[in-house]
C-alpha cells in the first residue's frame, strides 16, 4: 500500500502533534487576521516560538510554516522562531502590486533563513538529485 503525502493546518499544540509525519504542516494565526476570526485570538510570535520548542522535545519531524496575518516586516521573527517558512494569503490578496508583496515576503524569508522556503520548481533546485 502506498502512502500519500498531505499536508495540515492547526490551531494548536496538539494539533502539531497529531499531525507529525505530514509533509509540512501549517500553525495559525500567528499575528491578528481577519480570515481565521474562527480559529480564535493570535498565538503571537512567543507562543509559536514555544509550542515549537515543545513540539521540537517531543520528537516532532514535520516542517511547520506560520500562518495567519503574515505580510512583509513580520516574516523573520516567525523563521527566528523555529518556523521552516510561512504561508500567506490575504497580504497578496488584498495588496494594490500583489507582485511586490511576494518578493518581499521571499526577500525576507531568504535574509532570515536561506533554505525556509521550498524550491520554485523540482527542475531548478539545487537539491535535485539527478
Amino acid at each position: 500500500m502506498c502512502a500519500l503525502p498531505y499536508a495540515a493546518s492547526t490551531h494548536d499544540l496538539d494539533g502539531l502533534r497529531r499531525e507529525d509525519g505530514a509533509a509540512f504542516v501549517v500553525l495559525g494565526p500567528v499575528f491578528p487576521t481577519p480570515g481565521k476570526a474562527e480559529a480564535g485570538h493570535e498565538l503571537g510570535v512567543p507562543a509559536f516560538a514555544n509550542w515549537l520548542s515543545r513540539a521540537g522535545d517531543a520528537g516532532l519531524r514535520t516542517p511547520v510554516y506560520a500562518l495567519g496575518g503574515l505580510r512583509p516586516g513580520r516574516v523573520a521573527a516567525c523563521i527566528a522562531a523555529g518556523a521552516r517558512g510561512v504561508a500567506v494569503m490575504g497580504a497578496v490578496w488584498d495588496a494594490p502590486d500583489p507582485g511586490r508583496v511576494v518578493e518581499a515576503l521571499i526577500a525576507e524569508v531568504e535574509e532570515a533563513h536561506p533554505r525556509a522556503i521550498m524550491p520554485r520548481s523540482p527542475l531548478t533546485s539545487p537539491d535535485r538529485r539527478g
